[in-house]
């Protein structure tokens, strides 16, 4: 069950904001990451919208784990957030390495609080006829 704090999450290679202050999102990994050959250098940024719980400041600390391995944690401060209005969180353009077929999760603790599951995606490489594989358009 997604956290109510945390309603929308979104992984994808690339996010910027627009000339009226809107979030582009572009290469979207709605389904797992597939890639073409292992080892591969992949990019990904988070946008994810936080929901305060409670008026006030809230330390928010996201982080990227591949496998079992931390590879960045990013802190974000909130503040003077009220209760039920929404802050985006990004972190954008984190470059790493996948070495062997792997699991990218992201985590969040809120205010020092347990960790909860923002997003899990397979890294894995796509079979021969995909798209991704032949160098193909889609």
């Amino acid at each position: 069950m997604r956290d109510p704090r945390f309603p929308t999450v979104v992984l994808c290679e690339y996010l910027a904001r627009d000339t009226y202050g809107k979030h582009l999102l572009a290469g979207v990994y709605s389904g797992d990451i597939l890639v073409g050959a292992l080892p591969a250098e992949l990019r990904v940024t988070i946008y994810a919208e936080f929901v305060a719980p409670t008026d006030g400041d809230h330390k928010i600390e996201l982080i990227f784990r591949l496998g079992d391995k931390d590879i960045v944690k990013a802190e974000i401060l909130a503040a003077g957030v009220r209760a039920g209005t929404m802050a985006v969180l990004s972190v954008p353009g984190l470059g790493f390495m996948a070495s062997d077929e792997t699991t990218l999760s992201v985590f969040a603790t809120v205010n020092q609080e347990a960790p909860v599951v923002l997003v899990q995606k397979k890294i894995s490489k796509a079979p021969p006829s995909h798209p991704i594989a032949t160098g193909l358009p889609f």
